[in-house]
């Protein structure tokens, strides 16, 4: 439920708080963990992380949104978040 970065600066990973699952983004010199905002989304599962760009893809679902995979490319801005 990690992943590491293209560039190893980071470690994006899943937390389970309150039954609650988040994406965070750890950064690997400081420890310094930023939470990523996915508005809808209070389940999370399987990222991948990609192994050339900033960029992961994973499973996630709301209370009112049926599962469906995302990709998330972090070298957009802002934040693409892409369903299709």
């Amino acid at each position: 439920r990690y992943g590491w970065t293209h560039d190893s600066a980071a470690i994006y990973a899943l937390r389970n708080q309150n039954s609650l699952v988040s994406l965070c983004r750890i950064a690997v010199p400081d420890g310094v963990s930023m939470r990523i905002e996915l508005p809808s989304y209070t389940s999370l599962r399987q990222i991948s992380v990609s192994p050339t760009r900033d960029a992961l893809a994973l499973f996630a679902a709301g209370p009112t949104t049926p599962e469906r995979a995302l990709l998330l490319d972090f070298e957009a801005a802002p934040l693409e978040v892409r369903d299709d």
